[in-house]
């Protein structure tokens, strides 16, 4: 997925998304932290409808890969 949509979907759903893996997706990505930050400076309005236009909403649980799920699955989250 192209780094506009993760940066714009984590931005539109951050209030959704815990700590861990907010923490897991920027260390996989630094300048998908530096994009967020950046939004926060600006004061950029959320949209939490927000779904990247490839995607339908009922796949919007697709954001997070097979292999975060099948962690989450096994230990539960961090």
């Amino acid at each position: 997925m192209p780094l506009e949509y993760r940066v714009t979907w984590v931005w539109n759903h951050f209030s959704e998304i815990s700590d861990e893996r907010y923490w897991d997706l920027i260390q996989k990505d630094r300048e998908l932290e530096e994009r967020i930050l950046e939004l926060e400076r600006q004061n950029t309005p959320q949209d939490p409808t927000y779904v990247p236009p490839d995607l339908n909403h009922d796949d919007a649980g697709l954001m997070y890969s097979e292999e975060y799920l099948q962690e989450l699955e096994q230990n539960g989250p961090r």
